[in-house]
């Protein structure tokens, strides 16, 4: 239970720190702690359900409603190309790494039972 609790301290400081480095106005200091609110809750969902694909898509949810209010809308009509090429490549190391290294562990895990 201890590691659990500080897994996600670690995760819910690491995502302020990245916003840090992040653009106006989400490096801003209150703006960086209001952030981490959703990042509490999507730590929770983690450590109940450990299932990392509903994990990203309730944080992707979250933070589609936190970003939509604070942006222009018409930037989005056109295609971001670089953005989705590396969106693209995320998806692909998530499925693998689950594929190779996660789901592999446990059926070694298994058959060694």
């Amino acid at each position: 239970m201890l590691s659990l609790l500080i897994g996600g301290i670690v995760s819910i400081v690491l995502f302020g720190v990245y916003h840090l480095a992040h653009s106006p106005p989400f490096n801003q200091p209150n703006m960086v702690l209001f952030l981490m609110i959703p990042v509490i809750l999507t730590s929770v969902f983690y450590f109940i359900g450990r299932e990392i694909y509903s994990t990203i898509t309730i944080h992707n949810f979250l933070a589609l409603i936190g970003v939509s209010g604070g942006i222009d809308v018409t930037a989005l009509t056109e295609p971001l190309y670089p953005i989705m090429i590396v969106a693209l490549v995320s998806v692909v190391v998530l499925i693998a790494s689950d594929m190779f290294l996660i789901r592999r562990t446990k059926m070694n895990h298994r058959q060694l039972a």
